[in-house]
């Protein structure tokens, strides 16, 4: 099952999207401080005149509405 995946995942022609993308992350699952980088990065971007989508993928996150 998990080769599968693997395989589906990897078959998956790769997509480009139609905007600039910046991704804040890392290895470390909590407490590295990538909230308060993404905060002032958007922040800035924002003062700069762009604007602004946070997309999140949290831990048994769920968003209502």
């Amino acid at each position: 099952m998990y080769q599968r995946a693997v395989r589906d995942r990897l078959a998956r022609p790769p997509g480009k999207p139609p905007c600039p993308v910046i991704v804040v992350g890392n290895l470390v699952a909590g407490g590295s401080g990538k909230t308060p980088v993404v905060a002032a990065l958007a922040a800035s971007l924002s003062a700069a005149g762009y604007a602004v989508s946070i997309i999140t993928r949290g831990y048994g996150g769920g968003a209502g509405g």
